[in-house]
């Protein structure tokens, strides 16, 4: 079964190893983890475990970005993950929300574009933290 809770530090732990999730490793442990608590987040679990930690930080007024991390092993049963990351940005109150793709990830940009977003910027150079090339989405709403 699948539930969403308020993100929580310690949700990330267990992801923090994984192969996909090792970019993002060093910014958790430097605290950054904590200071989510406070923000517009949330934690995914599926038959107890966390396997989604994402959320959407606020930019400016009406104006957010998300973010988010998975568990490896969510990938064998992603319907539930994907529809509770949808209806978490559906309930949101943001007029724009942008994501960003690592350039060329063909799976991110199927979900972003499945998730309702549109291409804004094919190839954004140097935007993502660790230097690499991204992809920018946008969902604008009325």
């Amino acid at each position: 079964m699948f539930k969403l809770v308020h993100f929580e530090e310690w949700h990330t732990f267990k992801m923090l190893d994984q192969k996909c999730n090792i970019d993002v490793k060093e910014l958790f442990l430097s605290g950054k983890g904590k200071s989510l608590e406070s923000t517009n987040s949330f934690t995914g679990f599926l038959n107890g475990e966390p396997v989604v930690c994402g959320g959407i930080l606020e930019i400016w007024q009406n104006r957010g970005q998300v973010w988010c991390i998975f568990n490896e092993e969510c990938k064998y049963n992603f319907v539930p993950v994907f529809r509770g990351i949808r209806n978490f940005i559906r309930n949101s109150s943001f007029k724009r929300i942008e994501i960003c793709v690592p350039f060329g990830f063909k799976k991110g940009m199927r979900r972003a574009e499945m998730l309702g977003f549109k291409l804004e910027c094919a190839m954004a150079k140097k935007y993502l933290p660790d230097g690499s090339d991204c992809s920018i989405y946008s969902l604008v709403r009325d």
